[in-house]
């Protein structure tokens, strides 16, 4: 009991030692924050946006920047969770990689897991898989014309890499943000076959494919005319078995939220998260 008494005494004499000086007595640290930072730094690039920082359970995320920044804000519509979260790393092209968060009411754990006393998260380096590329014979097209598209995947890695499209012999479409989906050039394989294909480290996979460019086309009973203006090409081509833990709300949230995030250096003609080099055309009347 004295000891108590003595502290609680030493305590009031420090306060009151700092309040004869005029110095403001030392502050309580902060212990939960709803804003954390961080970088994503991605090989062989010198423009890092377009990663995407999924929050598995939440079922949101962010997109870098041009300089591989992001920014996680969680506010009161979150205090429903508390727990351990995945923060997931994620392009089409690059390996992926997870950090952990502690959220305590929809706040984030100071210091805790892979956040730091200040609200960061260290730097994450996304190792490149694929290198992507693609070209059209031209760069303007009319409705009717032919158009031929060539897309290359070179493995990068130092492991075989296996590319996939369910559904697909091989997957192209026209895109640009004016809708959700791509305007579909390739038709469904009529057997329901997977197109696959495996690339070996320092190989590479190319395919050469010619399309009508269409007048429209018909998406879920809705016709949706191909107007004038800049579309990109582009595959909806990944690598296979990957990020199965959370495969399925994952993937429906790339496909259905991705487009609306904003989105680093070019966010009208990003389709899906990655560092494809894909080639842009002018449709014309």
């Amino acid at each position: 009991m004295k000891k108590i008494l003595l502290s609680q005494l030493a305590l009031l004499l420090i306060l009151a030692s700092c309040s004869e000086k005029g110095v403001e007595p030392p502050l309580a640290y902060p212990t939960h924050t709803t804003k954390i930072h961080g970088k994503v730094i991605l090989e062989n690039q010198t423009e890092h946006s377009n990663a995407l920082i999924y929050i598995s359970g939440i079922n949101r995320g962010v997109s870098s920047d041009s300089s591989g920044n992001y920014t996680l804000i969680f506010t009161e519509a979150d205090s429903t969770y508390t727990g351990t979260y995945d923060l997931i790393y994620y392009l089409n092209d690059y390996d992926s990689l997870n950090t952990k968060i502690y959220l305590e009411k929809g706040k984030v754990k100071l210091d805790t897991l892979d956040v730091d006393k200040d609200g960061k998260i260290a730097p994450i380096e996304l190792k490149q898989l694929l290198r992507v590329e693609g070209w059209t014979d031209k760069s303007e097209y009319k409705i009717g014309d032919k158009m031929t598209f060539t897309v290359r995947f070179t493995n990068v890695s130092d492991k075989k890499v296996e590319i996939t499209r369910p559904g697909y012999v091989f997957y192209v479409g026209i895109y640009n943000d004016l809708q959700l989906y791509p305007y579909d050039l390739s038709n469904p394989d009529p057997m329901g076959a997977d197109f696959i294909e495996k690339i070996l480290p320092g190989g590479y996979y190319q395919d050469s494919r010619t399309y009508n460019i269409p007048a429209g086309d018909i998406f879920r009973t809705i016709k949706r005319p191909l107007l004038p203006g800049e579309y990109l090409i582009v595959t909806s081509i990944v690598i296979n078995n990957r990020l199965l833990d959370y495969y399925d709300v994952f993937r429906s949230y790339v496909v259905h939220e991705w487009y609306k995030i904003a989105r680093g250096k070019s966010p009208k003609y990003d389709y899906r998260p990655n560092k494809y080099t894909f080639p842009h055309i002018q449709i014309i009347e």
